[in-house]
C-alpha cells in the first residue's frame, strides 16, 4: 500500500502494517527474500509485496513469518505510531 489510505480510519492500521514490514526487513537481515520465503513456507511474491507495502499481511502470513524468522514481528501496542 503506497501513499495515504483513502479512508482515515485506516491510517493507524497502515502505520502498524508499515512497522510490521520494517520489523520483517530487520529480521531478514542479510538473508535473501527467496530464502526467507522458502523457510517460512510462503510465496516469494507475498514477502515482496508485504515488504513493499503493496499488501497487508494476513494472520497466516504473520504467523509463518514469525515462526520462520524466529522473531516477534507484530508491533507492540505501545510502540505503534
Amino acid at each position: 500500500m503506497s501513499g495515504k489510505p483513502q479512508d482515515d480510519s485506516l491510517i493507524k492500521p497502515a502505520r502498524v502494517a508499515r512497522q510490521f514490514a520494517i520489523n520483517v526487513r530487520a529480521a531478514i537481515a542479510d538473508r535473501s527474500i527467496r530464502e526467507v520465503a522458502e523457510v517460512c513456507g510462503l510465496e516469494h511474491s507475498v514477502v515482496v509485496r508485504v515488504l513493499n507495502g503493496e499488501q497487508w499481511a494476513d494472520l497466516v502470513t504473520i504467523a509463518k513469518l514469525e515462526d520462520g524468522l524466529d522473531s516477534d514481528l507484530w508491533p507492540r501496542r505501545d510502540a505503534r505510531g
